[in-house]
């Protein structure tokens, strides 16, 4: 875990060790890692048995698309999206079933949303945003299925 988390690092992601079960981080004091990234020093402190990333600028402008309630909605965006962008994707399933799309962006991002949601009102599809976080691959019930996270697309405004 420390060795994928050091990779991690090295490719400009804040990425800090997790609860699994409680889907957080691990450290006490991880607000801080919203503004910079850890260093190599402090992981060779830490121990990880899951990881999180934290999101916003500090990564990159990095934003995760969250898809709940087992993905539901995520086919239907699938066949919104044009072949050659879903393929550049950086995709990941959840320990619910849901999935995970990990992008960059050449602007700011803003904070966590929701985005859509169900007759019922639960939550279909979210955001994570500026320093919001996520558990990631390799944390066990979390699986890349596309693409990986030393090679996040950065999509680009066509305005």
């Amino acid at each position: 875990m420390k060795d994928i988390a050091l990779t991690y690092l090295r490719n400009g992601l804040s990425v800090i060790p997790a609860i699994r079960k409680e889907k957080r981080p691990s450290l006490c004091r991880w607000k801080d890692y919203q503004q910079r990234l850890p260093t190599e020093v402090e992981w060779e402190r830490w121990c990880a048995d899951a990881l999180c990333i934290i999101c916003g600028e500090v990564s990159g402008n990095l934003l995760m698309i969250d898809f709940d309630q087992q993905g539901k909605a995520f086919d239907d965006f699938k066949a919104k999206v044009p072949a050659e962008l879903f393929a550049r994707l950086v995709i990941e399933t959840s320990q619910s079933g849901g999935r995970h799309i990990i992008i960059c962006t050449e602007d700011v991002i803003g904070k966590s949303q929701k985005l859509a949601a169900d007759a019922d009102g639960q939550v279909l599809i979210e955001t994570r945003g500026e320093g919001g976080l996520f558990l990631c691959a390799p944390t066990p019930g979390y699986e890349l299925i596309q693409g990986d996270f030393q090679n996040i697309p950065i999509l680009q405004d066509t305005k």
